[in-house]
């Protein structure tokens, strides 16, 4: 399923006299520095964690979160960029990088800082959405590691695929999302599966 993250992050080419400029996005906030960008995504973050109240039923289970590493993210990037200068490729790959980064980390975050489950812990794969529930109940993995085209989905140890997790797209971007993110996390987790 194709949908924007909760924190939208895009890096546009402007061509002004023939040179490529970037701009850094962040929703509908622009940056003309990845630095400016990257501490504005980490106040958004910080924000919504801190408006996070713990569940008042947790699911007495373990879980891990599996996320992309670096070389993945980097690889996906490239492929982003296209035909853009080098400069402009290793500008926007870096930012690239480093944003699906945090964002996947916050994701992270947030369900620890819910306390859904008993523990949760944090993982990183060349192919997270090959990962398996071995070792705990459900496996919280993330595919496409690109910006604007971005899905997590939950697995348990005894379910045949995973289900995606969905967000409330009506809401507002911030807070409102990520809690009906970590809504629809626990409403998956608490039903039985649908294989």
């Amino acid at each position: 399923m194709r949908h924007a993250f909760l924190v939208s992050i895009a890096v546009l080419a402007l061509s002004l006299c023939g040179c490529q400029t970037i701009q850094y996005r962040i929703g509908q906030e622009s940056y003309s520095s990845a630095e400016q960008a990257l501490h504005r995504l980490e106040q958004i973050n910080s924000d919504v964690l801190a408006s996070i109240s713990p569940t008042t039923t947790p699911i007495h289970a373990t879980a891990k979160v599996v996320i992309p590493t670096l070389d993945r993210i980097q690889r996906t990037g490239i492929k982003m960029t296209g035909k853009m200068t080098a400069d402009f490729m290793r500008k926007s790959v870096d930012y690239s990088i480093k944003s699906s980064d945090k964002n996947s980390e916050f994701m992270f975050k947030a369900i620890e800082k819910r306390k859904i489950f008993d523990s949760v812990s944090l993982i990183r794969n060349p192919s997270p959405e090959e990962a398996s529930a071995e070792g705990c109940d459900y496996v919280i993995y993330l595919v496409n590691p690109n910006p604007d085209l971005i899905q997590w989905y939950v697995k348990g140890k005894d379910w045949k695929s995973g289900r995606p997790i969905h967000f409330d797209a009506s809401k507002p971007l911030g807070t409102a999302r990520t809690i009906s993110w970590l809504d629809n996390l626990e409403e998956s987790v608490r039903s039985a599966p649908a294989n």
